[in-house]
């Protein structure tokens, strides 16, 4: 994966697969930045990876 080319969808993917991960085994994963991986997260309406991480858990991404 190319350090831009991150989507959202791939932050999603990763999280299903392993929801426990924290931030810096999803970065490493995902080989992106922190802040990168922020800017994908709320730009698609959630306040941050607990936010996220609470919706892949009830179902509802």
């Amino acid at each position: 994966m190319v350090l831009n080319k991150v989507k959202f969808e791939d932050i999603v993917n990763e999280l299903k697969e392993a929801p426990e991960m924290n931030i810096y085994k999803l970065i490493h994963n995902l080989k992106c930045s922190k802040s990168l991986l922020y800017s994908r997260i709320t730009e698609n309406g959630f306040n941050g990876l607990k936010d996220l991480k609470i919706s892949i858990l009830k179902g509802e991404i």
